[in-house]
């Protein structure tokens, strides 16, 4: 798992999207405000809709 916070998201999104995608990492995307939001691959994604 990686985490990130948003300014770091927004200027290396290639960066990060490419590691989600072609490492099967999950990133942890973290606000000033406490909350976040967390990105998987597409794979992933569908992986855990069919169960």
């Amino acid at each position: 798992m990686i985490a990130a916070n948003f300014t770091e998201f927004r200027t290396g999104l290639k960066k990060f999207l490419d590691e989600v995608e072609n490492n099967h990492e999950t990133l942890v995307i973290k606000r000033k405000s406490g909350k976040g939001a967390v990105v998987i691959s597409l794979e992933e994604y569908n992986s855990i809709m069919e169960t």
